[in-house]
C-alpha cells in the first residue's frame, strides 16, 4: 500500500520506522515533534482544502489479486457523516473504531464521530476474540456500531445481549442472514439496525436500508440497473 500510494511524509513511532518498507518519501518521529508542536498556537489552521482535494486513500479487498488504492475527497467524508439521511448523531453517542483504517468502514467510524461531536473509542486490540470484542461495546457503552455481515452474524449467535446499548447497529458487505436479522428485531428492540451497500468508490455507503419489522424481509425488490447507480455515485 505504502509502494501504490507513494506518500511524500510518513510520520511514524521511532519504534516503527525500522519496520518500515524502503519506499520513497520522508519519515518523521512522533516522539520528535511532539516539543515543536507545542510551541504553535493552538488556533485553528487556515482553511486551505477544498471539497474535492485529497484527504483519504482506503484499499479495496483486493479482488483482483492486488488491493486498490481508491481517492477519497472531502466532499465525498461530507456526504457520508454530516446530516446524513440514515443516522441521527448526537454528541453523546459513541463510535467504536473496529475496521483496519485501510478499509473504508473506517471513514465513518472515525469521521462520523469525529465530525459530530459524538465519541470515538478506539478497538485497544487489533486482532481480538468475539469476547473481547463484546465486552468493550458493552463496557465502553458503544451506541452506533458498523460490523461486516459474517461478523454480525457471529455477535447475534453468541454475544446479542452486549449489543443491548446499541442504537444504530449498521451491516453489510454481504447478504444478511434473515434469521440473524429476526433475532435483533425481536430482542433488539431499541436498536434500528441497518443494512448498508456501497463500494469503496463511493465512499462507504451509496445506499442504506432501515430493517424496521420482519415484514420488510419478506418484500421483493425488483433488481436495480447498476448503470443507474454509478450514475448517482459519479
Amino acid at each position: 500500500m505504502l509502494q501504490d500510494a507513494s506518500p511524500s511524509l510518513i510520520v511514524t513511532q521511532a519504534s516503527l520506522q525500522n519496520g518500515l518498507p524502503d519506499v520513497a518519501g520522508d519519515c518523521l518521529q512522533w516522539e520528535t515533534l511532539v516539543s515543536t508542536i507545542a510551541a504553535y498556537p493552538d488556533s485553528n489552521l487556515p482553511r486551505c482544502t477544498k471539497p474535492d482535494s485529497l484527504v483519504y486513500v482506503p484499499y479495496t479487498s483486493g479482488s483482483t489479486g492486488t488491493p486498490k488504492g481508491v481517492e477519497v475527497c472531502h466532499r465525498g467524508i461530507v456526504r457520508l457523516v454530516i446530516e446524513p439521511n440514515y443516522l441521527d448523531i448526537q454528541a453523546d453517542d459513541r463510535f467504536l473504531q473496529v475496521s483496519p483504517v485501510a478499509f473504508d468502514a473506517s471513514l465513518l467510524e472515525i469521521w462520523g464521530s469525529l465530525l459530530n461531536g459524538a465519541t470515538l473509542v478506539i478497538h485497544p486490540e487489533t486482532t481480538f476474540t468475539l469476547a473481547e470484542l463484546g465486552t468493550v461495546i458493552r463496557e465502553e457503552q458503544i451506541t452506533t456500531l458498523w460490523l461486516t455481515a459474517g461478523l454480525f452474524q457471529l455477535m447475534v449467535e453468541e454475544r446479542l445481549q452486549d449489543l443491548s446499548h446499541v442504537r444504530y447497529l449498521l451491516s453489510g458487505g454481504d447478504r444478511l442472514s434473515v434469521s440473524h436479522v429476526r433475532r435483533v428485531l425481536e430482542q433488539l428492540p431499541q436498536c434500528q439496525l441497518i443494512n448498508g451497500y456501497g463500494p469503496t468508490e463511493s465512499t462507504t455507503f451509496t445506499t442504506c436500508y432501515p430493517i424496521q419489522n420482519s415484514s420488510d424481509l419478506e418484500q421483493e425488490f425488483p433488481l436495480v440497473d447498476r448503470s443507474i447507480i454509478l450514475r448517482f455515485m459519479f
